[in-house]
């Protein structure tokens, strides 16, 4: 027998981060987690062939997902940004910028479809993911010559 509304309550506290944010005025907001429904949305998302954009356009709505990737006690997301561009040839699809006591990061995300292949039968990266891994080299070295002038 399956409690529905128990399980959504063991659900949302699992992904819900800390307590009451009106509780610790002082504490910085993270992006929101994301909810049982919001989750659901995601999974009815990834079992069809769900285009690139429409994915893109769920992660600009539910921020959380990506935040709640690179995040640690000391951590304040300053920013979520949503198709930024990397120098002036590329783009990436997604830059959480961060700031903690070390420094700032920005982390650049490349999202693609799930029901690629990642590899082929030989075990070597598929034309895909040759691609996305080609995206990032291109978006680190543009970022490691900008760095040297």
């Amino acid at each position: 027998e399956i409690h529905m509304e128990t399980a959504l309550d063991v659900l949302k506290s699992i992904l819900s981060i800390g307590g009451d944010a009106n509780a610790f005025p002082s504490r910085r907001k993270r992006a929101p987690s994301p909810q049982a429904s919001d989750l659901f949305e995601l999974c009815n998302l990834l079992a069809g062939e769900t285009p690139e954009e429409d994915l893109q356009k769920y992660f600009e709505r539910n921020p959380g997902y990506l935040t709640a990737m690179y995040g640690s006690n000391d951590n304040a997301d300053l920013a979520v940004l949503y198709k930024p561009y990397v120098g002036t040839q590329y783009r990436a699809d997604f830059c959480v910028l961060q700031a903690f006591q070390g420094g700032s990061t920005a982390h650049l995300i490349e999202i693609e479809s799930c029901h690629e292949r990642l590899f082929t039968k030989a075990l070597t990266p598929a034309r895909r993911l040759q691609g996305a891994i080609g995206q990032v080299e291109n978006w680190q070295s543009w970022i490691e010559t900008g760095a040297k002038h």
